[in-house]
Formats: C-alpha cells, structure tokens, sequence
C-alpha cells in the first residue's frame, strides 16, 4: 500500500498582533500491520505505511538490516515496501514503484542478483514486477506483463527452465501466469485461464500428477483453480468452485485429510477455505468464517492447539482472523483488530516475543494492543471497512479523523469537532494567545497506554517546522489520559508565527 501524504486538518486559525496562526495536522501515515512472513528461524512484517520489520536469526544477513547480528524483537529495515516473501534464509521485497530487492543467503543465487555473495543490506534484483515469491532456496518473480521469472537453486528442476543449473540471474520461465507457489524443490504455476502447471520433484506426488520422476519444464496437472499453495513438499489447489483439494508428503498429517499416507494425486480436503499456507510439514488453513485452523507436524507447538502432538484432522486455532502466515516451523495469525499473533519455533525469537508459547501469543511490538482494542471497540463488525474503520476515516463526517477523534477522546460515530474547554477532559486542542505568547492546551493519551504520537510545532512559513520550544506543563487526569500545556517560549517579538499539532498513529 503506498504511503498517504501528510493531511494538514485546519481547525482553528486565530490571528494575534504577533500574526500567530495555529493549525491542527494529522499524519495518515497508518502504520498498522499489513502483511508477514516467516523464514525458517526469522520473520517479517510489513506495516501499512511500508516500512519492514525484521526479527530472529540473522546469520546470513536475512533479516536486512546490514548486520549479521541477531535480534529478538522487530527492528525497522527497510521501507516503501508493497510485499515480502520468505524462503528459509533469504528475503524478498517488492516496493512501491515495483522493483524488486533481495536479502540474506544467496549460496543458490536465490537473491537474483547474478551473484553468489549474501546480502545483509537489500540489494535491487529487477523491475516492472507485480508480486514475488520465495521457495526455501529459490525465488520467482511475476512481472506486470504476467510473465514469470526464476532464480536460485534448481536440483531437481524446481526453477521450470528446462534444465538442473542453478541459476544466479533470473530467467524466464513462462507466460500469461496469475500467481506462483513454491516448495523445497518444486514450483506451481497457476495461469489467468484456471489451469495449474508444476514442475520439479515429484517423489511424494507433490506436482499434482503421481509419483515419478524430476522434471525442469512445466507440465498443466489440473484446471479450474483460482488459488494455489505450496509446503515443502506437499501442494494445494482451492478450486474455483470452492473446493480444497492437496496433494504430497502427508507423514505428519499437514494435508489435513485426516490420514498420514503420501498423495499421489489430488485428494479433496475441508470445505469453505478462503486461503491457505504451509510451512515445512504443517498447514494453516483460513475459512470464509474468519476462523483459522491448523493441521500437520507440532513438535514445535506451530499448530497452536496447546498440544505437541500432530494432527492429521485440522484443529480450529484462532477466530476473527483476517490473515495467515507460515514460517518453517512457526505460525503467525493476523486478527481483524489488526493484533498480530504467533506461536511455534522462538529458538531465535523469531516471533519477537519471549517467551514463546504452544498457543498463539500477541506480538505486542507491532501493534499497540490499546489501539486495537479501540478500534474493535468503536468499529465492531464494520472494522474491515476502510471507509469507515481506518485511521484516515470520518465515518461521523465532523471533519475529523478516527485518528483525531481516538487522540482527543472523542467518538468517532459522534459528530463533534469543539475544541475543548480550559482543562477539559475531552474536545480538540484548544489554541489561545496568554499574554503575548501562543498557547496550545491538548489531551493527550499517557505513553504508557498507547502508540499515537504527539508533537507540537512551530514555523514562520508554512514550509520549515520545528518543535515548538518551551517546557509543557502536564497534569494528569486519569490513569489513561493526561492535559499538556505549552508556550511557544520563541515567539516573542517575532511577525508572524504558526503552531500546529502533529499526531501520529500506532
């Protein structure tokens, strides 16, 4: 999603012989959570204004952030970022203007960069991109023109290009594609007409046609399929008349068939699936409901039922879940409150909590928990709805943000836009000249309580802001919220002055 430009919200303009103006600005910037994605022992997220965060080990630089340090909680690493992807230890990245960058191991060349070197430091593979996937050691690349490319390790002709070379640089591999997914050591193709094609090893049965031998070209196995995935070595095909049919490696149970024999060909599974991703041996599974459900390999609790024991028949996880993510071993679930929560492998605190849990926890780094809990609170059933539910919103139409409104303890259903009165406990900021200072008097949530951030600022014209100089006075009210007072103690003397206040979202 690209970034929302600054929206400077006049809301009272007053002139003093000193020529002060005060202005009230709101970043729409809305750093909530939009997407992430797991490696084998790392995980990214990516935040609605695009910037990446990294968390977990990060010995082949995989986590981005130019370092080969480990880290145990999410630290920002790059940003005008639209998507990221995940093989085990390398990362993809697809920014805004749709070049594509790369990270992390790259002993495959999986990095596309027609090296061989690892990248600590993101570095540009091609553009004119549109969506990226990562396999374990190979990445694809779907570019506007709906042509595919590949790079990285291809043994077992998991790149499509007709031949086991592992390739540095990548190659185009077939046309007229709508999505990709990617095993250990095969590819799916799924085509605008419906039609899925697979090419690599096929041991287990994985490629959708039986059991046999390796093969380096694509070859259609099935039609009528609108959504693909891909484990390590087992498949899924969600068709278009809604059913959920996989195929592959099943020892653990991950295809959720409720049995652990390998398919050879498609079997169909659960119904009312919405989408669906796989990790190394287990499944995440979201229905229409918004429920997620989990099957396949647990030794390291990534199923998220408590239990450490596998499960061939899928166990409902989670509700109100708007998202999935599977790294090798551990899980992520995005809720519809915008929370994000995670269970499975933390060896390397690659949830970015500690300590790590069988159930799924609350990565409470990303998203502020009090932020959440009051959109869910305002928005109920309505919080998918950007036009009512986001940050940028005015569903009350009083000429104030849901940001604004949460900021200054005002009902975003309730049309009210009054400043507040001389040490109120709600209302906007209330801007007055004491004396011959300007002064802004504004609520303001406690630190503790939330992520909004609030900054007072000053400028002569309009252009060039700072931070308004003084020392504020603040008096608490509650255990939530407290009332800030400040001069601009540099005015004095000064022909034209201007005061806004900057808030920013969590």
């Amino acid at each position: 999603m690209k970034n929302h430009p600054l929206s400077r919200i006049a809301l009272t303009l007053l002139f003093t012989t000193l020529g002060s103006a005060f202005v009230l600005a709101a970043d729409l910037d809305t750093p909530a959570l939009a997407a992430a994605t797991g490696g084998a022992s790392h995980s990214l997220f990516l935040k609605m204004n695009g910037t990446v965060f990294a968390t977990g080990f990060n010995n082949n630089g995989q986590l981005g952030d130019g370092t080969l340090v480990d880290e145990e909680a999410p630290v920002p690493t790059l940003s005008g970022v639209a998507a990221i992807a995940s093989g085990f230890d390398h990362n993809l990245y697809l920014k805004n203007d749709g070049s594509a960058w790369a990270s992390g191991s790259n002993q495959g060349g999986q990095l596309g960069d027609g090296t061989k070197i690892n990248r600590p430091t993101p570095v540009p593979v091609m553009t004119g991109v549109r969506a990226i996937v990562a396999g374990p050691n190979h990445s694809l690349f779907l570019k506007t023109d709906n042509s595919v490319w590949a790079a990285g390790q291809n043994s077992s002709g998991q790149l499509g290009d007709g031949s086991t070379t592992d390739q540095a640089t990548p190659v185009k591999i077939m046309d007229d594609v709508r999505s990709v997914a990617a095993g250990i050591y095969h590819t799916l193709f799924l085509k605008n007409d419906g039609t899925v094609w697979s090419t690599g090893a096929a041991t287990y049965g994985q490629l959708g046609d039986g059991p046999s031998f390796a093969r380096a070209t694509p070859k259609q196995v099935m039609a009528g399929v609108r959504a693909i995935a891909a484990g390590s070595s087992h498949s899924f095909f969600l068709k278009e008349d809604g059913t959920l049919w996989g195929c592959g490696y099943n020892a653990y149970g991950q295809l959720g068939d409720g049995s652990r024999d390998n398919r050879g060909l498609p079997v169909q599974l659960m119904n009312d699936v919405r989408t669906l991703v796989a990790g190394e041996f287990h499944t995440l599974f979201l229905k229409n409901d918004s429920t997620a459900w989990s099957a396949g390999y647990d030794l390291d609790g990534q199923l998220g039922d408590g239990a450490s024991g596998d499960r061939p028949d899928p166990f409902q996880v989670m509700t109100g879940v708007r998202a999935v993510y599977a790294g090798k071993s551990h899980s992520l679930f995005l809720k519809t409150d915008g929370s994000l929560w995670g269970c499975g492998n933390n060896a390397r605190h690659q949830l970015g909590i500690d300590p790590a849990d069988r159930f799924p926890a609350l990565i409470t780094q990303l998203v502020p928990a009090q932020e959440a809990a009051w959109q869910l609170q305002n928005f109920g059933a309505d919080l998918e709805n950007p036009a009512i539910a986001a940050w940028s919103a005015d569903p009350d139409h009083d000429g104030l943000s849901n940001l604004l409104e949460r900021a200054f303890h005002l009902s975003p259903l309730t049309a009210d836009n009054r400043p507040m009165t001389a040490g109120g406990a709600t209302g906007t900021p209330l801007f007055q000249v004491n004396g011959s200072l300007p002064q802004i008097q504004y609520l303001r949530l406690k630190a503790a309580t939330t992520g909004l951030g609030y900054t007072p600022e000053t400028s002569a014209d309009l252009i060039t802001w700072t931070a308004t100089p003084g020392t504020p006075a603040v008096t608490a009210i509650d255990d939530q919220w407290e009332l800030v007072t400040l001069q601009d103690s540099a005015a004095t003397g000064q022909a034209k002055r201007f005061t806004r206040l900057h808030i920013t979202a969590p």
